[in-house]
């Protein structure tokens, strides 16, 4: 376009401007149309090109300028920078992640703590170690402990309980209900770590995070409740040299300065030694840290440092380091033998769960031991012991063991005896009328009794005496009968029928009845079905007194059984 003087409209007429009071209309000229003087334009390329930034130091972070785009880029000291700086002493039992600044432990050796083992009355077990006996305890109670899938603190389901299980924590909340609130973590893809601040407050959801832009002046913000992501949308070169500034507040490390005149920035690294030195330990933390290398360490770690410092034995808590020698509060024990004592000391015991046997030592220490023995039991068995002070008798002793016993406690502990009086016994026992029942006998009163083969009866009628003063031998036909007068003597029968000196009596059928040739006894000589050439003897011992026979008023057949025996039988 032509350079042109400016008009104005005045009063509905164009004119020259010529005067610095007349009005100027620039309407439809740009700064195309003017000249530039001393006064350049502005111009993004122009206020770009002013600028430049500068790092000095040597160590992480720094701070870059585009003068294309006036963009000042600021590379941030990151999470690997710092991690990278720092690791473990070898041994020490801790771990370290570079890429995720984590600490944490694996296997802390027993040589990096205080105490190492653990000691239950004078056995030690060390941290990782495992004994099959305990020796030295005084006394030992425990509970039961029962595990499950789920740990529950407080009644399941119950207001305010939470459930750790493989789905997630569950907090029941204040109200028992079918509501719930489970924190459960996203597939981790690599180490996460998740830290809580050192206060109280409500945790956020990204669906309840805002942001707001308030005030006037250059960028805002924006939030993405699907991401997380706040976004800044920063400020535009344009608006940035006029009111840029930097400062550097606090006491620590790193420092950024600006210069108005050039726009540059600069800034003073942290170093290694800047953060490694601003580090340390407490004291009696059991930690150790080497500030020239920035490793971290530990060193005897004591029990007030750990989360866990004693172990708990029924109702007895044993200190890491510490040793105890009684253990209470259990009440049950498993271990293949068990000692009272010092095993093989005097007075010792032991429980053998191997031979299922219970062995006393006894007062001298040697190799002989008293053992009890439980024999396999084929039901529930129980063993009772006396509320009284005396010696366990054994199965082999005999009565000699025990206290002397009267007959009247020996029969007050039988249940089935008949009579009453002092027990009887096999040698010369005194009877006073006994009621035998089936017995056998070699004599009886000094009469000798020869038992029959199968079988024999004597009948005495009751109230009847049967003598004998001399040996004598009956023998007759079975059913026979035989009818004495009052008084007399028998005389044997000949072979006439006539009564000889032998006394003998023959029937028809040719059994005969006699005495012996000693006449000390008789001779039966029967017959059982058909003829026989046997005889039976009836033999009395010599006597040395009157004697009676007494047979009972009833059918029976003598036995040959000894007397004691069925002395023993009528006693039960």
């Amino acid at each position: 376009m032509a350079t042109r003087k400016a008009i104005a409209l005045v009063s509905g007429l164009f004119q020259e401007v010529n005067t610095p009071a007349d009005k100027l209309d620039f309407a439809g000229n740009t700064t195309t149309d003017l000249t530039e003087g001393s006064n350049l334009y502005y111009t993004n390329a122009r206020v770009f090109g002013a600028l430049s930034v500068s790092n000095s130091g040597t160590g992480y972070g720094s701070l870059a300028y585009s003068t294309v785009t006036g963009a000042f880029t600021y590379t941030v000291v990151t999470d690997a920078n710092i991690r990278g700086s720092l690791s473990v002493a070898s041994g020490s039992g801790l771990t370290y992640s570079s890429g995720t600044g984590q600490f944490g432990t694996s296997s802390i050796p027993n040589s990096q703590l205080a105490f190492s083992s653990v000691t239950f009355g004078s056995t030690t077990v060390s941290l990782g170690g495992t004994s099959s006996t305990i020796a030295g305890l005084t006394s030992l109670t425990a509970t039961t402990v029962t595990g499950s899938t789920n740990v529950i603190s407080g009644a399941a389901g119950a207001a305010n309980s939470i459930t750790l299980g493989s789905t997630g924590i569950i907090f029941e909340g204040a109200t028992a209900d079918a509501n719930k609130t489970t924190v459960n973590a996203t597939d981790p893809t690599g180490t996460r770590s998740i830290t809580f601040p050192d206060a109280s407050g409500t945790l956020a959801l990204l669906n309840s995070i805002s942001v707001a832009n308030s005030g006037t002046g250059f960028g805002s913000l924006s939030y993405d409740s699907n991401t997380g992501a706040i976004t800044y949308s920063v400020v535009t070169a344009a608006n940035v040299r006029g009111t840029l500034s930097a400062s550097t507040t606090g006491t620590g490390y790193g420092a950024l300065t600006y210069s108005s005149a050039t726009g540059n920035y600069d800034f003073a690294v942290v170093t290694d030694a800047n953060i490694r030195g601003s580090l340390s330990v407490a004291v009696a933390s059991g930690l150790t840290y080497n500030s020239g290398t920035g490793v971290f360490g530990t060193s005897a770690i004591p029990n007030s440092q750990l989360a866990n410092s004693s172990v708990q034995i029924g109702s007895t808590s044993v200190a890491l380091g510490a040793s105890t020698s009684t253990v209470a509060g259990l009440t049950s024990l498993t271990a293949t033998t068990l000692y009272g004592g010092v095993f093989g000391a005097a007075n010792s015991l032991y429980l053998d769960g191997t031979a299922s046997a219970l062995v006393f030592q006894g007062t001298t220490a040697t190799v002989n031991t008293t053992k009890v023995v439980v024999t396999n039991p084929t039901a529930n068995r129980t063993v009772t012991l006396q509320d009284a002070t005396g010696t366990v008798a054994l199965s082999a002793n005999n009565l000699s063991f025990f206290a002397s016993t009267t007959s009247a406690q020996l029969a007050g502990v039988l249940s089935d005896e008949t009579g009453s009086g002092s027990a009887v016994f096999a040698t010369s026992p005194s009877l006073t009328t006994p009621s035998l029942g089936v017995a056998s006998a070699t004599s009886v009163n000094k009469v000798t009794i020869t038992a029959p083969a199968t079988g024999s009866t004597l009948t005495i009628v009751d109230g009847k005496t049967l003598t004998a003063s001399n040996t004598l031998a009956f023998a007759g036909t079975d059913g026979s009968t035989i009818t004495f007068g009052v008084g007399g003597t028998v005389a044997y029968l000949g072979a006439n029928n006539a009564f000889t000196g032998a006394n003998t009596f023959t029937n028809a059928t040719g059994q005969t009845f006699r005495q012996t040739s000693t006449q000390d006894g008789i001779i039966l000589n029967g017959r059982a079905g058909g003829s026989s050439s046997f005889t039976s003897t009836l033999t009395p011992e010599t006597l040395t007194a009157n004697r009676t026979l007494t047979l009972p008023d009833e059918t029976a057949t003598l036995a040959s059984q000894d007397f004691a025996t069925a002395i023993a039988i009528a006693l039960g």
